[in-house]
Formats: C-alpha cells, sequence, structure tokens
C-alpha cells in the first residue's frame, strides 16, 4: 500500500512537470527587446530644459534612469533628491523631460531601460552637459558642415585645406556626439561617420577637447593610414601602418588637452627581416624599437589588436547638416 501511494505521487508530480512547466516557460518566452533610437546627448545652459527619446520593438513597458558619471544608475525620484531644482518627467511616446537643470547634473546622464517577454535590455547613457559647449566647438562643426554641404565634390585635398579627417570623402552622412572621456567636467567632440567606411569597427575621425580660452584643441584625427577607435573604457585606439614593412596599435587615454600614452605595439620588417616579431612598450618612443619592454609573436601582438577593437563603440550621433 505503501509502495502504491509513492508510486502515485511519483506519478503525479511527473504529470505536473509535464503539463504545467512548458506552460510556465511559454509564458516567460518571447523577443528581447531591441533598441532602434539611442537617446542622444545635450548640451544646455543653466536652468534649461530638453527631451530625450528611446525607442525599442519588442518592449511591453520601459523605465528611465539617471547615470552619474562612474556609470551608478539612479531612478528619478532618487536623482531630483540628489540634484535639487531638477525636474525628471517620463512621457508617453518613450520620451523624457528634463527641466530646471543646474549645474550640479553637468557630466550625469539619462538611460531608457525597456521590458518585454524575452527579458530587458538598456539603451547607452545620453549625457547632460551644462554649458554652451557646442557654441564653442561651432568652428568644428561648422567646417565639417561645409564638407558635407559639398557632396561628392569633396576631396582629400580639400579636407586637408580644412584641416579636418580625409575620412568624411568616404562617408555617406557624418555627424558629432559631446562625451566627458577624462571625466574633467569638459565634455570631448567627437566627429564619425553615420555611414562609417570601414565596416569592422565605429571611427572616431576627428576628437577635440577644450582649453583653458573655452577654445577647441584637436587631440587626434584619422586618415586612411591612421585609424582612431574609441574603446568601451574610454581610452583611444590608433590602428595605423607605415607602409607595407610596419604596422601596430597604440593605446592613449584623453587627460586634460592633451592623449596620455599608455602603451604600444608594433611589428616591423625593417628591424625584423622575418616579419614575425611584434615589439611591446609602454615608454612613448618615436621610433619604438629603441626602448621596448617585452617581445610576442606579431600573429599573437595583433590579436591582442583585434580582440580591442571589438570594443570599439560610437556614441549616437547627430547628424551635420
Amino acid at each position: 500500500m505503501r509502495l502504491n501511494r509513492k508510486l502515485s505521487t511519483i506519478i503525479s508530480l511527473l504529470l505536473i512537470l509535464m503539463f504545467c512547466l512548458p506552460y510556465s516557460y511559454a509564458m516567460a518566452d518571447g523577443p528581447v527587446p531591441m533598441i532602434t533610437k539611442n537617446p542622444t546627448s545635450e548640451a544646455i545652459a543653466i536652468g534649461g530644459k530638453t527631451w530625450f527619446i528611446a525607442h525599442a520593438d519588442h518592449a511591453t513597458s520601459m523605465t528611465w534612469g539617471m547615470v552619474d558619471a562612474n556609470g551608478n544608475i539612479y531612478s528619478l525620484a532618487d536623482a531630483m533628491v540628489m540634484h535639487p531644482g531638477l525636474r525628471l518627467e517620463a512621457l508617453e511616446g518613450d520620451t523624457i523631460a528634463v527641466s530646471n537643470v543646474p549645474l550640479s547634473v553637468n557630466g550625469w546622464g539619462v538611460q531608457a531601460t525597456f521590458y518585454g517577454a524575452g527579458g530587458a535590455v538598456s539603451t547607452s547613457p545620453a549625457y547632460i552637459y551644462v554649458g554652451d559647449f557646442l557654441n564653442s566647438y561651432s568652428s568644428v562643426i561648422d567646417q565639417y558642415r561645409y564638407a558635407a554641404s559639398l557632396g561628392a565634390d569633396i576631396n582629400a585635398q580639400i579636407t586637408y585645406d580644412l584641416g579636418i579627417s580625409e575620412c568624411v570623402t568616404y562617408s555617406e552622412n557624418i555627424g558629432y556626439a559631446l562625451k566627458d572621456l577624462d571625466k574633467n567636467g569638459i565634455p570631448e567632440l567627437m566627429i564619425g561617420g553615420i555611414n562609417y567606411y570601414w565596416e569592422d569597427a565605429p571611427m572616431v575621425y576627428d576628437l577635440y577637447t577644450l582649453n583653458s580660452m573655452n577654445q577647441p584643441v584637436q587631440l587626434c584625427v584619422s586618415w586612411p593610414r591612421s585609424r582612431n577607435y574609441l574603446l568601451t573604457d574610454n581610452r583611444i585606439m590608433n590602428e595605423g601602418s607605415g607602409g607595407a614593412s610596419s604596422s601596430g596599435f597604440i593605446l592613449k587615454k584623453v587627460n586634460g588637452t592633451s592623449l596620455e600614452f599608455l602603451e604600444g605595439y608594433w611589428s616591423s620588417n625593417s628591424t625584423d627581416n622575418s616579419g614575425t616579431t611584434m615589439y611591446h612598450t609602454t615608454v612613448e618612443d618615436n621610433g619604438f624599437f629603441d626602448i621596448y619592454d617585452d617581445t610576442m609573436p606579431s600573429q599573437q601582438g595583433f590579436a591582442i589588436g583585434e580582440a580591442l577593437k571589438e570594443k570599439a563603440w560610437m556614441p549616437q550621433l547627430t547628424q551635420i547638416a
């Protein structure tokens, strides 16, 4: 009798597993929301007002949050307590209104999270820069706007004369974004291709910051043999070639009005006829081979470079008309 009761209990549990669990899984099954529009960073005056918009397919609901300079996320209610006077209001149509912005919000961002049957996904942050930064960078943006107006007539000589990146000649559309890469309260200006030329990674065509006189200072510029990428940790990776005999990559970071050298990897047939050695250095050296920390097979070194380039990204760009 006890055996029959145990068997009956086991059968009952199996029936529950067979009929109930698949149903519960089906209820949670579905597509993960897919971001179709990230919000765009904005520069506004103290006390100003702006709106941020985000969209996602397959989403059933969404929330907005605020992100500080270190990546910590706060609810809208908490953010308004932390920034007295700031007003945040989530509106219909995947929009958030930000108004009465105090100076303390400078460098913070807003981020949307979308929820659906298959899970949740968040947009990249859109940063708020409190100050007239776009006006400070207007001379640079105007140069690129003029280049964009030339359309098919743009060429390398014109970009050289304007002091802008030759890479714009290969892009259908170009845009700009602001992002504070060294977290000093001054957002850097990035120019990039909305339909960029080298499709393996989004490239930073041009990178600027502002000096103490509020004037643009060019930090780096890309051209076909010297290409710059922004990595997810805010480092700048330059991938370049000195011709058929030498190539490699360098890692730097923004430090005020200059780029600080971090490390470099370089392979050169002029120093190794076999072409199989990669030199690695943590000391900035124009020769690259006079001072180096260690060597490795070129294949290993270039694999490191490819892995780094997979982390290349670009904030949402505002198209330059």
